[in-house]
């Protein structure tokens, strides 16, 4: 919107590619040919701007995915807004229509009707110094330790070192904690993932603070995690965190992402076609 005026979003065709790769042997005698497909779906451009507002967690995503957008849809523009899951949310039940809202959380109840869909999936992992001596954690295990009734490693198995949890705080990792690990009530996502009082340390700033301390223990994203040379990331009853999103098996650590828009939504609006942009392009970009 522009000065007041609504510019009825213009809605083309930009292209539909079938990539064909064929690499055959010259040598006599070779193995069959190798033979590549890739299909690139068609996209339908809209033009306008539109407001992505959503959980920090999500963030190199959808830039990334606004960049992949709006070079191939150049009269649109995507402004990414990481205010946090409720606060998109809330705006969408405003009345908000130029917004996509994108939660790491339930929507919870008492919105307008919205239409949703499923863009990215998160897993972490729980990582302790290699000091500390142990492998595998079960929930009540966990349980403990974060109630304080646990405060050395050795009396879950480990060496007789004090723990010390690193980057406690408001974020995704630690809600998911709650809910499925520590069985917290489900809460919609957090709207301070930016505020200054509530910021989570980076994975960065958690993964160094448990590698610098036998005792450390903390959360961070599970290719963070298997990355970092200095800790360990832990299985939780058995299970360790998959290096796939779509192979979580019982995973607990985990967490989908849904964007949003409002039900009422024009099929030609960049908000709309922003959301067939994120469901049908997978985020391993």
């Amino acid at each position: 919107m522009t000065g007041g005026t609504r510019t009825a979003p213009r809605r083309r065709r930009l292209r539909e590619t079938i990539t064909l790769v064929c690499v055959l042997a010259l040598v006599p005698l070779a193995p069959a040919a190798v033979l590549s497909v890739r299909i690139v779906e068609r996209l339908w451009c809209s033009d306008g701007q539109l407001v992505v507002v959503g959980s920090a967690l999500y963030a190199p995503i959808l830039r990334q995915a606004a960049d992949d957008y709006t070079a191939a849809c150049s009269d649109s523009r995507i402004l990414i807004d990481t205010g946090g899951s409720a606060e998109g949310l809330r705006r969408l039940a405003d009345g908000s229509r130029e917004l996509l809202a994108v939660s790491d959380g339930p929507r919870g109840h008492g919105l307008p009707n919205l239409r949703e869909k499923l863009f990215a999936s998160a897993v972490f992992s729980l990582v302790v110094n290699p000091a500390a001596g142990v492998t595998d954690l079960s929930r009540q295990q966990i349980g403990d330790i974060h109630a304080g009734r646990v405060t050395s490693w050795a009396q879950v198995g480990g060496n007789d070192v004090p723990i010390s949890p690193v980057g406690r705080g408001d974020s995704t990792a630690r809600r998911i904690l709650g809910h499925r690990v520590l069985g917290h009530p489900e809460s919609a996502g957090s709207g301070c993932e930016d505020a200054p009082a509530c910021v989570p340390p980076a994975d960065g700033e958690v993964l160094r603070g448990v590698a610098a301390d036998p005792g450390g223990f903390g959360h961070a994203e599970e290719a963070a995690a298997a990355e970092h040379p200095g800790v360990r990331p832990l299985r939780i009853d058995g299970e360790l965190a998959p290096e796939e999103a779509t192979d979580l098996g019982r995973y607990p650590l985990r967490q989908a992402g849904f964007a949003y828009v409002r039900e009422d939504a024009a099929p030609g609006s960049l908000a709309t076609s922003f959301l067939n942009f994120l469901a049908n392009n997978p985020s391993d970009r």
